[in-house]
């Protein structure tokens, strides 16, 4: 693993690229303010608000934020998150609630 993380590394400085997880100036990573995952929360709540129940959404693309909000620490966000993740099989009603509460949460 050691190799595979210092040719990544070699290959970030030779290229100029960075981390994925990391964002562009350089700044500490906040899954709290990831304009990809607020965007993603607010188009569940919205699609929730037109009868919409946003499965795929919800299994898929909020899926894709899983690491970055467990490595987070914050017990909160964990929770909005689950409660989010958790409300696919309710109705559309209670995932606007939900993704509202997130969106609360993050200050959107």
């Amino acid at each position: 693993m050691k190799k595979l993380e210092k040719i990544l590394a070699e290959n970030m400085r030779r290229f100029g690229t960075k981390n994925l997880s990391e964002n562009p100036d350089d700044t500490e990573y906040s899954i709290k303010s990831d304009p990809n995952f607020i965007e993603e929360v607010t188009v569940i709540r919205d699609g929730a608000l037109d009868d919409d129940l946003m499965t795929d959404n919800i299994v898929d693309e909020l899926g894709d934020f899983y690491d970055n909000v467990y490595d987070s620490g914050d017990s909160d966000l964990i929770s909005l998150y689950d409660n989010l993740r958790n409300s696919q099989e309710t109705d559309c009603i209670t995932i606007a609630k939900s993704a509202n509460e997130l969106l609360n949460y993050l200050g959107k």
